[in-house]
């Protein structure tokens, strides 16, 4: 007979509970998580981290650009101006042979606030407000999008595609990508500020009073404010054609409250922005701008292309909005039609107009392909909100933290280094040139490149008497045509200079080659200073009283 085997008891098993043995036969259960003790107010969820990520990465990259040498050093000059004068210019006060010209300065607030940082920061200053208004930009329009797609991919694929269409209105000298400072971008935010409310079509309080005081700050920021009261002009004639096209009723139109209250708001704003130093002035100045002659020359004011890579991205848009708007099962409301149509005719016109057009372009594709997707998954499962957790805040706030701490603008304001001078402006900018022509003292007028005469002009002191400067809507057009004629290099270009006294000729050698070779053929004229981008030229005897 086999012995019997007997199984010893484990003296804790012996006095468990019949439960708990059950429990232990099933498999240890998993630990309970950490209480999140972070208020819920508090409490972010995955997408926030994403938009910080993405902001942060325009944040840091826009603060490394370092600055194209036209526009920024122009209005840190009238910036200085208005603060030392106490009062906005009347007319040109930088540029003698546009002495007394009428002026509506439509920037004065940016170029006043923009000499703040200059004298807080310095050149990091300027990296930052180019980049914190790019920033907030692109954030806006996030919102704008997340609002409709509930999806935090979408929305950073329509900021990048809104970089991406204004690469070239941001961006200048592939693949150096110096920052293109402008106080349009100031502008550009008020306008998507704007765009952002009424896409919410939401009408709240605060709103009667938030948006015309975006209004009165947009209207002394800069001249765009006009495009920004079409906005909401626009979006209220599209509500009301909306609604009378499903009625067939003006009673329903009139009676609509959102109809009345954007038409309302719309009037308050347009109210708003006559509080400014000009007054009902700078309507006109705005609405006269583009009609200068000299404007018409400019790159950024011809029509749009398709020979420039502008051009292209612009069909391509129009291609892929077609496509979208074939395949949404969305209703197109009469305003997108109307925003899409009316300013892209006008990008045509204007290729300045582009980076306008963009941001309903880039707004309306993203949420019509959405759309066109979500109608064709068979099986449309309700949407859930990411869930919300202290430690998405943690992350949020450290990526915030991340981003502003590499950067040039953090490195300053946390431990006072400032980025060398030359690495943070293009290399276009005639520095050495310039620190040349200060040691020299030149009396009398200095011929100078046309985007040359805005960092003459704030890094020479006003001892520079410049041609002209990037504001050539107030130079006379007489002024104009003389310069560009003298530019051409031709035998009249001698005459033309003594024509107007001018004493010294500062002209970059890529563009300038022919006027160079003439001059020094006439022997009126002697080359005192070259560099690799830079020569300066001085008349061999001085120069007769100037004709008027």
């Amino acid at each position: 007979m086999s012995p019997m085997l007997v199984e010893e008891q484990d003296p804790e098993t012996e006095t468990m509970e019949p439960a708990q043995r059950q429990l232990e036969s099933e498999g240890t259960p998993e630990k309970p998580e950490l209480p999140d003790r972070l208020p819920e107010e508090y409490r972010l969820s995955s997408h926030s981290a994403i938009f910080a990520l993405t902001l942060g990465l325009t944040f840091w990259f826009c603060c490394l650009r370092p600055l194209w040498h036209t526009d920024v050093w122009g209005h840190l000059t009238y910036g200085e101006s208005i603060w030392n004068h106490r009062q906005v210019p009347k007319s040109e006060p930088l540029m003698p042979l546009a002495e007394g010209v009428p002026w509506v300065d439509t920037a004065w607030l940016s170029q006043l606030g923009t000499l703040g940082l200059w004298n807080l920061w310095g050149l990091v200053g300027l990296q930052f407000f180019f980049a914190a208004t790019v920033t907030i930009s692109a954030g806006l329009l996030a919102r704008s999008l997340y609002r409709v797609t509930r999806s935090a991919i979408w929305s950073v694929v329509g900021v990048g595609l809104l970089g991406l269409l204004n690469w070239q209105q941001l961006f200048v000298d592939f693949p150096s990508l110096y920052a293109l400072w402008r106080p349009q971008l100031a502008g550009l935010v008020c306008y998507l500020a704007v765009f952002n409310w009424l896409a919410s079509n939401r009408i709240q309080k605060q709103d009667w009073i938030l948006i015309p005081g975006i209004f009165v700050l947009w209207a002394n920021l800069h001249g765009s404010f006009l495009i920004g009261l079409g906005l909401i002009g626009v979006w209220t004639l599209g509500r009301a054609g909306d609604l009378f096209r499903r009625t067939g009723q003006w009673s329903v139109v009139w009676s609509d409250r959102r109809t009345m209250s954007w038409l309302m708001i719309l009037e308050l704003s347009a109210v708003a922005a006559l509080i400014n130093p000009y007054g009902l002035s700078l309507y006109f100045e705005v609405l006269n701008f583009a009609s200068s002659p000299n404007l018409q020359e400019l790159l950024d004011w011809e029509p749009l292309t398709i020979r420039r890579s502008q051009g292209q991205w612009f069909v391509a848009m129009v291609v892929a909005l077609a496509i979208a708007y074939r395949r949404s099962p969305r209703r197109v409301s009469f305003s997108e039609a109307v925003l899409l149509i009316g300013l892209g005719l006008w990008t045509l016109w204007t290729s300045r107009i582009l980076i306008w057009w963009t941001v309903p372009a880039c707004y309306f594709l993203i949420v019509h392909l959405w759309a066109g997707l979500e109608a064709r998954q068979r099986r449309r499962e309700p949407f859930v909100p990411p869930a919300r957790k202290g430690l998405w805040t943690v992350a949020t706030i450290g990526l915030c933290w991340i981003f502003f701490a590499i950067s040039p603008f953090g490195v300053r304001v946390m431990h006072g280094r400032q980025l060398d001078f030359r690495k943070s402006v293009s290399l276009g900018t005639p520095v050495d040139a310039v620190d040349f022509l200060k040691k020299e003292q030149p009396s009398g007028l200095i011929y100078n490149a046309y985007e040359w005469g805005d960092y003459l002009r704030w890094a020479g002191g006003p001892q520079m008497r410049i041609f002209l400067n990037s504001h050539a809507h107030l130079v006379p057009p007489e002024v104009w045509r003389a310069y560009r004629s003298i530019a051409s290099g031709s035998m009249s270009s001698v005459d033309l200079l003594d024509r107007y006294g001018t004493q010294v000729v500062f002209v970059d050698l890529a563009r300038h080659q022919e006027l160079v070779s003439t001059l020094k053929k006439s022997n009126q004229w002697s080359e005192v200073y070259r560099d690799g981008i830079a020569v300066i030229l001085t008349r061999n005897r001085p120069n007769a009283k100037p004709e008027h």
